[in-house]
């Protein structure tokens, strides 16, 4: 474009066929407002070109007053810039003469007109006369004199929209990116939310959720550790209920009914299974990749807990204090005020409603703000189970839940980020491990695991603590280097043997365990920097003078990788910290425990720089037992005792142990039996045989218990994942009729078989009587990958001369996520069977396999890798 005066002539460009002059002011406006004005003058020439243009093409009153609108406003700009206006125009009111021309129309149209200027062809110019000078050009048909008089357009121009939502997001992701878009490995190293995978799954009905948090606000509390038979449930999400990311916003049937698209979400899950890492993804897919970019004109994410201290009573408060806050203060208001006029049409993403729920009773300072905010269009709210009351939130269309990674995308991500020398034996040791398989569904555990593997024994069943303290001595061999302990180098760290590492960083391990603890006994996850240094004086009252912790103590844990804030871009007075995850605090404050508990039993010495007569930081050893006793049963505490037996050794185990069976004992439920079945999983090693066996004896009572109920068709202890397998096998082998079907179903109700009880099972699929045959076919259809010997026994079960067999067998293998040609092939034979329930079944089997979608959807996202999300 080329305009340097009224003598020399216009050329316009055509940005869009639909822009109008009035576009291009409200773009200089925009620009203006932002302080860009080069650009504003040159969004006030093209609005003047196609002004002129149009009055070109079709004179009239209207135009021409538009023209000098326009014109008006532009020397008005000028002349705030200290440039003369006369240049361009001496009065509201001037004489203009105009005309255009085209070779091959009698009456051109603005995009042919305009498209030929832009290609700087003669036969589209414009000509425009005034009282600075003529610009005399061939003209088609007319000369028209006009006197030209205010006149001010009152519509909301597109290219404004544009313009500004261009720098409304800009802005918006500029503070995005300061709060570290990204998953922070544990390695330290960032991974891109390219990597990220996201299984949402449908929370179908109102009842089931009623069920649902009233069992959860039974049993959970704000670190929502749910006890193992709901982590289960969990974990054994039907995939025919998940629901892809990129399809969150797509028309679907809602929680009324109706079908349409959803506009409020409410999205739940456990802690540290991904709702922040989900609220990142919908800005990262927003942002980057351009979803849903054609339904809202811009995101919102807020971390709620940020409220409680900042308390932004409006909007605008909370925009110009914490989003636009690296912008001048006009600039600020600037693009709040673009914010409001697309606010109709911003989806709210507001993570973690839980944590400030409390602020939604009467009275509380936030509470109108914070309603205003949940009663936003279009919104997304992330909660923790049992933090929130749906009632507070209205209608909702859509509720969720994250439910972590699946076993498709623990192998991805293993075959992402693992060394290929690694790759099988993790596999391997995942596979084998039941417990494990309940652990890395948690995204964090299993990067932990990949990065800690070479620290982990090979030679041994790997049990939680043993993964835990691996993972910690990885991690400490790194953040030692860091905190320039001693001035070691990194091949001198490498080379310490576990023992000398605790003892190098004994003042941060012993500190750390100490605050978990204290977390755990007040029930926090997140800690101001007043609470650290709080906990770190608390240590040095009873220290000897040289174990005293300096100031700068809590400042220098704050580099290790136990420790992280999602407050990066605030001052440190206003950041909060929280443990690296909540399982690191649970084994932290394990730890703890367990150093104490094995002092008090002489086998070492209590913590280096507490005073042996000054205990009461902790509580005495009567104190230490009352508060086992009494916390025993809580779902807050079931981690933290596996651990603790875990990290036990000798008398001072086989007394926790003893602790634990002293009442008060749930008589009734079996909620001792699973922190018992816990407890030995973790300590089998380490316990006396008399212990041992003493436990195991105790287990299959309660087994036999749960058989002889007649309104049970299964045990649910046995049916959990940390159950040992080994007891069960046992009582199949010894055990006849109904409680040998029991058995089987008990199996069959488990996350996942390992190989002898599958081959287990494979035998009893040919043994006399067919209720046996049959419900061993049952139990191997509850696996929904079984092996190839496991496949063959099922098909070759559907020839078998029972019918319930002959069914069992065939709904099995519709459950399998794959079948050989071979399989399909006599499952079409079995069409033709006799009796009727046994075609049906084959029928909707066949049906299922041939129409089955894919598991997981595949979405390209990068070069030689598939982002797998469940749906």
């Amino acid at each position: 474009m080329n305009i340097s005066g009224w003598g020399q002539s216009l050329r316009a460009t055509l940005p869009a066929p639909v822009i109008t002059p009035q576009n291009h002011v409200a773009a200089a406006q925009a620009h203006l407002a932002v302080g860009d004005r080069v650009n504003a003058e040159a969004s006030y020439n093209a609005a003047i070109q196609l002004a002129t243009a149009e009055l070109a093409k079709n004179p009239g009153h209207v135009r021409e007053m538009a023209l000098a609108n326009i014109s008006a406003e532009y020397a008005a700009f000028l002349s705030r810039e200290n440039e003369s206006a006369s240049s361009l125009i001496q009065h509201p009111s001037v004489p203009i003469n105009y005309s255009a021309s085209a070779a091959d129309q009698p009456n051109p149209s603005p995009d042919s007109l305009l498209s030929s200027i832009q290609a700087g062809r003669p036969e589209g110019e414009i000509v425009i006369q005034s009282c600075q000078g003529t610009i005399n050009a061939p003209v088609h048909g007319k000369h028209n004199m006009v006197n030209v008089h205010c006149y001010l357009p009152n519509s909301e121009a597109s290219q404004l929209q544009a313009v500004s939502l261009d720098s409304l997001r800009n802005a918006l992701y500029q503070h995005y990116q300061l709060s570290n878009l990204s998953i922070q490995r544990v390695s330290g190293e960032s991974a891109s939310l390219e990597d990220c995978y996201i299984n949402l799954a449908i929370v179908e009905s109102q009842a089931q959720r009623e069920k649902d948090k009233k069992e959860l606000e039974k049993q959970a509390s704000a670190f929502e550790r749910l006890p193992s038979s709901e982590r289960q449930r969990l974990e054994a999400t039907n995939p025919n209920k998940l629901i892809a990311l990129e399809r969150l916003f797509d028309s679907q049937k809602l929680r009324d009914g109706s079908e349409s698209i959803p506009k409020r979400i409410l999205i739940q899950g456990r802690a540290g299974i991904g709702k922040t890492t989900l609220c990142k993804k919908l800005v990262y897919e927003y942002h980057h990749n351009g979803l849903w970019q054609d339904r809202f004109e811009s995101v919102l994410w807020i971390p709620l807990r940020q409220l409680k201290t900042h308390s932004p009573r409006r909007l605008e408060d909370l925009l110009c204090n914490q989003y636009f806050v690296g912008h001048e203060s006009r600039q600020a208001q600037a693009l709040s005020k673009v914010f409001y006029t697309h606010q109709d049409k911003t989806l709210f993403i507001l993570d973690g409603l839980d944590e400030v729920v409390g602020e939604l009773n009467e009275g509380k300072p936030l509470k109108d703000f914070l309603q205003t905010l949940l009663n936003q269009e279009h919104v997304v709210i992330t909660s923790r189970p049992a933090g929130v009351d749906a009632k507070l939130l209205g209608q909702l269309d859509l509720e969720l839940e994250t439910v972590g990674f699946s076993p498709a995308n623990v192998q991805a991500y293993i075959e992402k980020f693992v060394p290929a020398s690694n790759r099988a034996a993790i596999r391997q040791f995942i596979h084998r491990t039941p417990l494990v398989q309940g652990l890395v569904n948690i995204p964090i555990q299993l990067d932990a695991l990949c990065y800690s593997w070479d620290q982990l024994p090979q030679n041994q069943d790997v049990t939680m603590s043993m993964l835990y303290e691996a993972m910690v001595d990885k991690l400490w061999r790194k953040d030692s280097v860091r905190l320039e302990k001693k001035e070691i180098e990194t091949h001198v760290i490498d080379g310490l043997s576990e023992e000398d590492l605790a003892e190098l960083m004994t003042a941060e391990i012993d500190y750390l365990g100490y605050l978990a603890f204290k977390g755990l006994e007040t029930e926090k996850i997140e800690f101001s920097r007043e609470e650290l240094s709080q906990r770190r004086k608390e240590l040095n009252g009873r220290a000897q003078t040289e174990g005293k912790l300096p100031l700068n103590f809590t400042t220098n844990l704050k580099k290790t990788s136990y420790l992280h804030t999602a407050d990066g871009h605030r001052p440190e007075s206003e950041r909060q910290y929280h443990f690296l995850h909540l399982t690191f605090q649970e084994f932290f404050a394990a730890k703890f425990l367990a150093g104490h508990l094995q002092a008090y039993t002489k086998v070492e010495k209590v913590p280096a720089y507490i005073v042996q007569k000054d205990l009461d930081v902790i509580p005495q050893r009567n104190e230490l037992e009352a508060f086992i006793a009494t916390y025993k049963y809580n779902p807050r505490y079931e981690i933290v005792w596996w651990m603790v037996a875990g990290l036990l050794k000798g008398a001072a185990l086989e007394n926790f142990f003893h602790v634990l069976e002293q009442s008060p004992r749930d008589l009734i439920g079996m909620r001792h039996q699973q922190v018992m079945v816990g407890c030995l999983n973790e300590a089998r090693a380490q316990l006396e045989a008399v212990t041992r066996t003493q436990l195991e004896k105790e287990f299959r009572q309660w087994l036999d218990f749960e058989m002889k109920n007649e309104k049970s068709d299964y045990s649910r202890l046995g049916s959990q994942r940390i159950f040992p397998e080994h007891l069960l096998l046992e009582s199949l082998s010894q055990t006849k009729g109904e409680k040998k079907n029991k058995v089987m179903a008990t199996l069959g109700a488990r996350p996942v078989l390992l190989s002898d009880a599958v081959q287990a099972l494979i035998s009893s699929v040919k043994e006399d009587g067919e209720d046996v045959r049959s419900a061993a076919a049952r139990a191997l259809g509850r696996q929904s990958s079984l092996s190839a010997d496991a496949v063959q026994a099922l098909v070759s079960s559907l020839k078998d001369d029972g019918e319930d067999v002959r069914s069992a067998a065939a709904r099995a293998l519709g459950r399998q996520s794959s079948l050989s040609a071979d399989a399909v092939q006599i499952l079409i034979s079995s069409l033709k069977d006799e009796n009727w329930y046994v075609r049906s079944e084959t029928a909707s089997v066949l049906g299922r396999q041939c129409l089955r979608p894919p598991a997981y959807a595949v979405s390209r996202r990068g070069p030689g890798f598939d982002l797998l999300l469940e749906g």
